[in-house]
């Protein structure tokens, strides 16, 4: 098993630990996306800002399967890039820009997300690996840097109450 990174949200605070000592990211929105890979599956209307026309824009081979590509288009960001499986309807890869990591580029750092190795849970399809990486100028996926193993997935389970509890040695940020 690789390294494990955690993160929460406890409704005030938001941490990560990448596997050294809990985080406070507080006030570091460029990292709320990544309190959840399944966060990055789906654009909201929060941290990506509000979507505006969605529209097909072509056709594209993504890990050797036809994919329809879906663009989204952001009020305040360059657009979302879906790639849907044109067999199965399967998100197969996902494009974005964050902003808030622009190194000098005014669209921000460009990031691909590939899902592969699904499979049923409760009748509904999920992705059970995940792999993200740094987009190339044209668009195709570069190195990946990253790959997310789903070992299991629990639909409409119990979450004990303690779920979203701070961790323990999280050094929060005194008050002004």
């Amino acid at each position: 098993m690789g390294d494990v990174y955690s993160s929460g949200w406890d409704g005030k605070t938001l941490w990560e630990d990448q596997g050294k000592k809990p985080e406070v990211l507080e006030g570091k929105a460029a990292h709320l996306e990544m309190v959840s890979p399944w966060n990055l599956i789906f654009p909201d209307s929060g941290h990506w800002g509000v979507l505006g026309e969605t529209r097909c824009v072509g056709t594209r081979e993504v890990e050797g399967t036809a994919c329809h590509v879906v663009e989204c288009v952001r009020e305040k960001f360059p657009p979302i890039r879906l790639y849907f499986s044109s067999e199965t309807g399967h998100l197969m890869r996902k494009d974005w820009s964050c902003p808030h990591h622009a190194d000098g580029d005014k669209d921000g750092h460009r990031f691909f997300l590939i899902f592969t190795d699904y499979k049923e849970v409760n009748g509904t399809q999920y992705p059970h690996t995940l792999v993200m990486g740094d987009l190339k100028a044209d668009d195709s996926a570069g190195s990946a840097d990253t790959e997310f193993s789903v070992e299991s997935i629990e639909v409409n389970s119990e979450v004990p109450e303690n779920t979203f509890a701070l961790p323990a040695g999280l050094q929060l940020p005194k008050a002004p």
